[in-house]
């Protein structure tokens, strides 16, 4: 089976999305709801884990909310860029630097800085442009 991350905040969105993926793509989904979770985990977890494919939101935040939060790098404050910072690390690390990377947000594509073998779907359309994405990613086909 293969594995997919999925790198987003919201929890009804994040619940939406692992049952659409295990039950439509029979994908096996690992959840990263913050940046903070993101990078103390995401090297560890390409060695467990690898993904076939990783959709990041654009924004979410440094860290859960609780009554001892963690402060952000002075580089990771602004959260309007969180997803973008997590791309640049999965693609400088060599075990997912060729991994397909999906940009899910609200956000409009000329939003986001543009790279090769980074995709953009946007959630205002639903979830199912997204499935139809995944699925060319998954068959080996990059749109």
């Amino acid at each position: 089976m293969k594995h997919l991350w999925l790198v987003e905040d919201d929890p009804n969105m994040v619940s939406e999305l692992v049952h659409t993926f295990e039950n439509e793509l029979g994908l096996i989904v690992s959840t990263l709801t913050t940046e903070e979770e993101f990078r103390k985990s995401y090297q560890t977890l390409a060695a467990t884990n690898p993904p076939a494919v990783v959709v990041l939101d654009v924004m979410f935040r440094w860290t859960k909310i609780s009554s001892r939060p963690s402060l952000p790098p002075i580089e990771c404050r602004d959260y309007q860029r969180a997803g973008l910072r997590c791309k640049e690390l999965l693609m400088s690390f060599p075990p997912t630097a060729t991994v397909p990377l999906v940009f899910y947000s609200f956000l409009d594509s000329r939003d986001i800085e543009s790279s090769a073998g980074v995709f953009f779907s946007t959630k205002r359309s639903g979830h199912r442009d997204l499935i139809a994405y995944l699925k060319q990613l998954l068959d080996g086909v990059r749109p």
